[in-house]
């Protein structure tokens, strides 16, 4: 499904939005005021005034937008809300300070408000989303599968793995079991 001008890509930085754009170059470009995007014309926006940014995209027309690339939290100046964006304060903030996750599914919940279609990279470039199957390989292990001084788990990433501590040697990280089940070695 080609995005088509109905469309309004909503760029942060990164490789993603000029991707996508190469896909359907006929998408709407917008961008946080001051945050790079890709392409010539970018129609910029604040924050602080969302609510008729919102408007200026309902009235071009607009009825699908995707947000992509990574985007920094902009510094908020209070003297330039508008009332009505003023109104949304208290949502956006509750979700600001609960994280980077909940502020994400704020803002996506504001733009459905607008009856906006939140679409995702896949519906504008399916090219750039892996089909079906297994897209990894299993490692050889030469030990035992157990975060130790001779394991095979000494990088391990995330909740219950070990990590290398001081002088190379393996050390527990709070969560107590390796991905595999065992202790991690202190």
């Amino acid at each position: 499904m080609s995005a088509g001008s109905e469309t309004a890509l909503i760029a942060g930085g990164g490789a993603l939005p000029g991707l996508l754009l190469q896909a359907a170059p006929e998408m709407l470009v917008c961008a946080l005021e001051g945050q790079p995007a890709p392409g010539g014309s970018v129609l910029p926006f604040r924050i602080e005034r969302l609510v008729p940014f919102l408007d200026a995209l309902a009235d071009r027309g607009i009825r699908r937008v995707c947000f992509a690339g990574a985007m920094q939290r902009p510094k908020l100046e209070p003297e330039l809300f508008d009332a009505r964006t003023a109104a949304l304060v208290p949502r956006l903030l509750g979700a600001m300070q609960a994280g980077d996750d909940a502020t994400l599914r704020a803002v996506i919940a504001l733009f459905e408000d607008w009856d906006f279609e939140v679409i995702g990279a896949d519906e504008i470039a399916p090219a750039l989303v892996p089909g079906d199957g297994l897209f990894v390989r299993q490692r050889r292990r030469s030990g035992p599968a157990r975060c130790g001084p001779r394991g095979g788990n000494r990088r391990g990433f995330g909740r219950g793995r070990c990590r290398a501590g001081g002088g190379g040697r393996p050390r527990a990280l709070p969560w107590g079991r390796g991905a595999s089940g065992h202790r991690c070695a202190p």
